[in-house]
């Protein structure tokens, strides 16, 4: 077990996508105006397969550490694990046993831009409970961080409208690293499923990417229907991942 650091992980990881962007997803926050995470320590696996162990903890609360595993033999990082004792364990491939989650990303155009879009400026508080009432819509709060505060450099939300002018979804995005953008939150209100409002929004996604130089990333997505939909967008999986809480 070699201790490394996190540019040289990446480095020997380099053209193999579903690592880096998920090293990305882990440190990138020296890009942001408020970072999420604090990179700590890694280490690469000895033998033929690059696998790692990726330790980082949460700016907010550094008593909360998480570790990112990869390796054919997650158990011989188990002195890390008894070292940290984390809060919760990524393990990747087929090595977890927790809750299956899998990340996306996509570099080419999306499928058309069918629907009317606009990006959320302050100005749109009357947005804020389009969907008040309904189950899982964060937009209230995902209005103060990613419209009005932007806690990110490069943060937005992109709103799209029926027939009726209504607003119907929306995607909230957020860049992770330099040239990705990741998807942060996707919702289409609960009258208005079933019409491609949410296959509309990601295809709309990839071609402001596309435009802007970026690559288009669908992190966590965390069920089959999501994964469907992402497929069907012309995201192409990378990270496959078991999440789990560990307790020593």
């Amino acid at each position: 077990m070699e201790k490394v650091s996190a540019e040289k992980l990446a480095g020997m990881l380099e053209g193999r996508l579903d690592y880096v962007l998920e090293l990305y997803v882990l440190t990138e926050s020296r890009l942001c105006s408020r970072p999420m995470y604090e990179f700590v320590e890694a280490y690469l696996a000895v033998g033929d397969e690059p696998g790692f162990c990726l330790v980082y903890r949460g700016i907010n609360d550094p008593e909360e550490v998480y570790i990112s595993i990869d390796s054919d033999d997650p158990e011989g990082f188990g002195g890390i694990l008894r070292k940290y004792r984390p809060c919760s364990i990524t393990t990747h491939g087929d090595h977890g046993k927790g809750e299956r989650e899998r990340s996306f990303y996509h570099v080419g155009r999306g499928k058309g831009q069918n629907g009317r879009f606009f990006l959320l400026v302050p100005g749109d508080k009357s947005l804020r409970n389009a969907f008040e009432g309904e189950a899982d819509c964060y937009l209230d709060t995902l209005f103060c961080d990613f419209v009005e505060e932007k806690i990110y450099g490069d943060c937005g939300i992109i709103g799209i409208c029926g027939g009726g002018g209504g607003l119907c979804g929306y995607l909230a995005y957020c860049q992770i690293a330099e040239g990705i953008r990741d998807v942060s939150y996707l919702y289409v209100g609960e009258k208005h499923r079933g019409k491609g409002f949410g296959k509309a929004l990601l295809d709309y996604f990839v071609c402001k990417n596309a435009d802007e130089g970026k690559i288009s990333y669908y992190s966590f997505a965390d069920g089959e229907a999501s994964e469907r939909l992402a497929r069907s967008r012309g995201f192409l999986p990378c990270a496959l991942r078991r999440v789990q809480n560990f307790e020593l």
